[in-house]
Parts: C-alpha cells; sequence; structure tokens
C-alpha cells in the first residue's frame, strides 16, 4: 500500500499469482523462500537477506545453547594422575 502497488500489479513484478502474493503477505509458511527473496528485492530491501539467518539474531536459538551448556566443568584428570595408586 505504502508503495501504491496493487496486489496485481506486484504479483506480476514477482511472476507469481495473486493468490501466492496474497500467501506471501499472510505469512503462509509453504510460499517458498524464492518468491520471499524476490519480493525484498522487488522492494529494494534485498540487503537485509543475509541478517535473516545470521545466529547471533536467534534469540532463541541461543537461549536453547545456552541451555545445553553445562552447570559446571569439572577437571578431567590426566593419564598420569589416573595411574597413581
Amino acid at each position: 500500500m505504502r508503495r501504491r502497488l496493487s496486489q496485481a500489479e506486484f504479483a506480476a513484478t514477482l511472476y507469481v499469482t495473486r493468490k501466492t502474493l496474497a500467501r506471501l503477505e499472510e505469512g503462509d509458511p509453504g510460499v517458498s523462500l524464492a518468491v520471499f527473496a524476490t519480493a525484498l528485492f522487488a522492494l529494494g530491501l534485498h540487503q537485509q537477506i543475509d541478517e535473516l539467518a545470521k545466529p547471533q539474531s536467534d534469540a532463541v536459538g541461543l537461549w536453547h545453547a545456552e541451555r545445553q551448556l553445562p552447570k559446571r566443568v569439572r577437571h578431567r584428570a590426566s593419564d598420569e594422575e589416573k595411574l597413581d595408586f
């Protein structure tokens, strides 16, 4: 709407149907990543594509990774310490 493009015009720019564009706008996960990337490119927002998959910007993934860290780290006995009897 801000760019004053109708769905039909923007869909034609992306080489998709209006129905596919509507699904993209609704956030349907069945729409291909290629359509999403093409839409970003057509809108001049393609520089932001590399930000989508950066691990540093995945708060949920970072939270899960932090939960998997051990609560404490124990000193491992060297081979020489194991043979001390």
